[in-house]
């Protein structure tokens, strides 16, 4: 693990939070540097937004690096990283986007609402939803990483769907309830959750033979959400029994890594090979260190719970239920960053 250097940053004394409303009904905020002592490695929240909506789901985007969070307006808001301002709005959904998932070599992003999947494209600077697919009351959908075209959804069922010939091709689990689902980032592995607290293993080998899997028994409750450890084959997954799991299809194992924490985990994601972050319904983000198996430090600038977490270069956005987006940066022993605002109004996508 990492040393740990204490710093203290000499700047103003004062705190000053600048808060500009915009046309999209959201306002971005941005906190300079007061004196106070942090650690080398902490994380601090860099630049917010607050939605009228209620942020739902959450996906870094690359070409341009930038982020994607789906409403519970139907809406998909694009923000520029590092501000957050908001740059373009596509009405993808007529109800709430659940989840998005996006494919960086084509260049796709996909949404899902309660039964319909979206596909939208970046043309001319620009997402444009190109068309929508019906489907089964989905859960959540995600990417395989690659060049393969792949994506998998979980339903509200004992199925789950995959991409196979450029259809989706329904799978049975033998009576599993999936409630999340993830490719591991050599896309080789998939990995799901369910609401008994099983974790359920496949190798991606064949695309027409899905039916294979390992499964372990390493939540006692509803595991919430499974997300892919970078540099790694293993994942990340998160339950209602504030447990946080690694799982290694390698080796065929799943530990716990910390135990009960004081909330239900809903949202999880891999910062790094040794380091991962968890949202419960306390509000808080955990940050979780795998060497030392350990939390190592506690987020607590939300009113609600941490309904979605995704990561990028070492920085992690998250949403909760207060409508709140935030984007936190790891603190390098410079002062913080006076972030600029928005200037221009956001262009809303058809």
């Amino acid at each position: 693990m990492q040393n740990r250097t204490s710093i203290s940053i000499a700047a103003t004394t004062a705190m000053v939070v600048l808060a500009v409303c915009n046309p999209n009904g959201a306002f971005a905020q941005v906190e300079r540097p007061q004196r106070q002592s942090v650690e080398s490695n902490d994380f601090y929240p860099a630049a917010k937004i607050e939605l009228k909506c209620t942020p739902l789901s959450i996906q870094f985007l690359s070409e341009p690096f930038s982020l994607a969070i789906g409403g519970s307006n139907g809406q998909i808001y694009f923000c520029r990283i590092p501000d957050l301002s908001i740059t373009s709005i596509s009405q993808a959904h007529e109800l709430a986007v659940r989840s998005l998932a996006f494919l960086p070599r084509q260049r796709v992003l996909m949404s899902t609402s309660y039964d319909k999947v979206a596909i939208l494209r970046h043309e001319d600077e620009r997402w444009h939803a190109s068309r929508t697919k019906a489907v089964e009351p989905v859960a959540g959908v995600f990417a395989r990483p690659g060049d393969h075209f792949g994506i998998s959804m979980v339903g509200y069922s004992s199925r789950l769907y995959v991409s196979s010939k450029n259809e989706l091709k329904a799978v049975d689990t033998e009576s599993h309830f999936l409630r999340t689902g993830c490719y591991s980032e050599c896309g080789k592995h998939l990995c799901y959750g369910d609401r008994r607290g099983k974790i359920l293993l496949t190798l991606v080998e064949n695309a027409d033979d899905w039916s294979t899997y390992r499964t372990h028994r390493v939540h006692r409750r509803t595991i919430r959400r499974v997300d892919s450890i970078p540099g790694t084959s293993n994942f990340v997954s998160v339950g209602e029994d504030g447990r946080v799991a690694v799982v290694d299809p390698d080796r065929d194992t799943a530990e716990a890594v910390v135990d009960n924490l004081p909330t239900k985990l809903v949202s999880c994601t891999g910062i790094s090979s040794s380091m991962v972050a968890a949202g419960g319904t306390n509000n808080r983000i955990y940050v979780v260190d795998l060497t030392g198996r350990r939390v190592v430090q506690v987020l607590d600038d939300h009113r609600g719970t941490v309904i979605g977490l995704d990561s990028s270069g070492g920085m992690i956005a998250s949403i909760g239920y207060d409508s709140k987006v935030i984007l936190w940066r790891r603190q390098t022993g410079s002062p913080r960053p006076n972030l600029g605002l928005a200037s221009s109004a956001p262009e809303v996508g058809e």
